[in-house]
């Protein structure tokens, strides 16, 4: 992916492009995801997007399409996003 540079032309195609490129939606798989799938990470950690979807990668079955689009999300947006804290409440929030 070329990010910082004039030409944003991903690798990737299909469905995760779409939801890429379309940030209220992306933020709302974002939101469903740690939702889901936030009680891999322990409490208090402070993480990046990519680590849990490195872990939703580890955990689960990949072959599930849902799954494998919210990980590769998360990854693909690890960098985007501040690092977040998981909370005692089960919650989360922005370092």
């Amino acid at each position: 992916m070329l990010r910082n540079t004039t030409d944003y032309n991903p690798i990737y195609g299909g469905p995760l492009r779409v939801l890429d490129e379309n940030k209220p939606k992306r933020e709302s798989l974002i939101v469903d995801a740690l939702n889901m799938y936030g009680f891999y990470v322990q409490t208090w950690e402070v993480f990046r997007l990519d680590y849990l979807g490195g872990l939703i990668r580890q955990h689960t079955d990949q072959n599930e399409p849902r799954n494998k689009l919210f990980a590769d999300v998360l990854i693909l947006n690890g960098d985007s996003y501040s690092p977040l804290q998981k909370l005692p409440t089960g919650g989360f929030r922005f370092i």
